[in-house]
């Protein structure tokens, strides 16, 4: 979907009336994915604190080699382009020891500035960092503290959503502060429900979740497309929610099969 809508993009906008252009919301699926998957696999290390270096070094290995990889490749490419051709590409970051540290550790960038890591599109994973960090804290507590921490978390995302907050100076409170975190604690409750065996295991309804899901994302993306004509821009809303619904009608649909294969093994 991402890939979609960057070359909706980069070929022709108006192509399709600009339709796959939507496909950037691909990643608010990602984030709350991301944060059904961390909780899900990683919450048997709760309260276990010799257990948080396994954890960091397993989210840091996923993330970090293969993104430097291609950031030294951009670089270089760029260091190429501006000794043959006497022009880089780099154009949304400078290119010092500051803004080149920044990129390497996934800091995040000055948004309100139209500044973005060497390579572009890694902004998201400067999200995906503060989730890994929070979860930690999750892995050092227990759960009514790690509660407590999402829920002064989200208390900040709502003051900065509604504009009684200015964080836009500030690259770090800004993302932190972003409302596409709440997409994370999305994927948090579904995890939290699937693990507490509270996802409902029935066929018909866990269809009927799905489908309501993929209708309210039709609608979101038709929305989007027609300048929210029917519906203001809220992303953690407007496609959080359909997304979320498609994972968990997906989670109770896979929990029914494997209930219907172990009686029929019985």
């Amino acid at each position: 979907m991402v890939l979609m809508a960057h070359a909706n993009l980069m070929i022709d906008e108006k192509m399709f009336s600009g339709a796959f252009i939507i496909g950037w919301s691909g990643v608010d699926f990602f984030f709350i994915l991301s944060g059904f998957i961390i909780y899900y696999i990683n919450s048997k290390y709760v309260g276990k604190i010799y257990e948080l270096k396994q954890y960091v070094s397993k989210r840091l290995i996923r993330v970090y080699p293969i993104y430097w990889l291609y950031t030294i490749g951009f670089l270089t490419l760029n260091c190429l382009l501006l000794k043959f051709m006497g022009k880089g590409i780099i154009n949304w970051i400078s290119l010092d020891i500051s803004g080149i540290l920044r990129s390497f550790l996934l800091y995040p960038t000055h948004v309100a500035k139209s500044e973005m890591p060497i390579i572009p599109v890694a902004g998201t994973l400067s999200f995906e960092i503060i989730f890994y960090i929070i979860f930690g804290l999750y892995i050092l507590t227990n759960k009514k503290i790690f509660q407590l921490i999402v829920a002064i978390w989200m208390l900040f995302v709502a003051l900065n959503y509604f504009k009684l907050i200015d964080v836009t100076q500030f690259p770090l409170l800004s993302t932190l502060c972003n409302a596409k975190n709440i997409e994370f604690i999305y994927g948090c409750v579904i995890a939290e429900l699937t693990l507490k065996n509270k996802i409902i295991k029935n066929r018909s309804i866990g269809i009927s979740i799905l489908l309501t899901g993929i209708i309210l994302l039709a609608v979101s993306w038709i929305n989007e497309m027609d300048h929210f004509r029917y519906f203001p821009k809220m992303d953690s809303l407007n496609f959080g929610i359909p997304y979320s619904l498609i994972i968990y009608g997906l989670i109770s649909l896979e929990t029914y099969n494997s209930n219907s294969k172990i009686n029929r093994n019985f």
